[in-house]
């Protein structure tokens, strides 16, 4: 008789832990040297220096009975920050806008990008593809024709997951916005960032190598059971008792706390 371990080990059928993976292919020789997709984690975010330095010129001092932290100890900013890879451009271009609030024009330091991708470096999405999209969800200073940056990359990633396409947060960029969309390599491979433009009028040059994109790996057609209810006496009490805890230190020691919900909260 063997252990129930052992029989379940031995079962054929038993699930085994999918291992992810992700790759990134560049169709342009040297590309993935000159201007690799990298961890976003590698992406500098200058502020965050500054708040540690400001917040060591408080590192003694009380505010309300905490002392203070700064943004560079947001488990939010940080958490997102550490997630997924940066897309940066892979040439020069210019957008040059005229103050119709429509329309653009790019420009290119030679004809080599079009040549390299084929169907053309920049391109865009007429206003009248996307109706009063623009003008309705987005800030007013976007421009309703919409800029498509086609690119020499294409991914392939672990079956049943995709790409999420987001915004580079918390960086000094103002001139234009990643729009937010899902890539399922099922239907598309490439990796063309599309991008909300802001200056309305004027020539904006934007240099290889500036960060365009954030992807983030996401489930394909996941199946989630979602329910909402009152919380247990367990959930409420180890809310109500992580409050207290963290009051218990100058600074929240997330890794404590992490520990503490693993070993209390571990299974739904």
């Amino acid at each position: 008789m063997f252990p129930l371990c052992v029989i379940k080990s031995m079962w054929p059928f038993a699930p085994k832990k999918q291992e992810l993976s992700v790759s990134f292919l560049s169709l342009m020789p040297h590309l993935e040297d000159m201007y690799p997709i990298v961890p976003s984690k590698e992406v500098t975010l200058p502020w965050i220096k500054e708040a540690e330095l400001e917040a060591d010129k408080y590192k003694n001092v009380y505010n309300h009975g905490r002392i203070h932290g700064g943004a560079h100890k947001c488990s939010g900013i940080i958490g997102l920050h550490h997630k997924g890879w940066i897309i940066q451009s892979w040439h020069d271009f210019v957008i040059e806008t005229n103050g119709d609030g429509e329309s653009f024009i790019s420009y290119l330091p030679s004809s080599a990008p079009n040549d390299i991708v084929r169907t053309g470096a920049v391109g865009h999405f007429a206003p009248a593809k996307f109706g009063s999209l623009p003008s309705t969800s987005l800030p007013a200073n976007t421009l309703r024709g919409i800029v498509k940056l086609h690119t020499p990359w294409a991914f392939r990633i672990t079956p049943g997951w995709g790409l999420m396409m987001l915004p580079v947060e918390y960086i000094k960029e103002h001139r234009f916005t990643s729009a937010i969309g899902v890539i399922d390599p099922r239907f598309s491979q490439q990796l063309n960032p599309i991008l909300y433009w802001h200056v309305l009028s004027g020539s904006t040059l934007v240099k290889a190598g500036t960060p365009l994109c954030r992807l983030i790996p996401v489930p394909i057609n996941d199946r989630w059971t979602t329910t909402v209810r009152q919380a247990t006496k367990k959930e409420y009490d180890f809310y109500y008792d992580r409050q207290k805890l963290t009051s218990l230190f100058w600074s929240r020691p997330h890794g404590v706390i992490g520990r503490l919900y693993n070993k209390v909260m571990g299974s739904n």
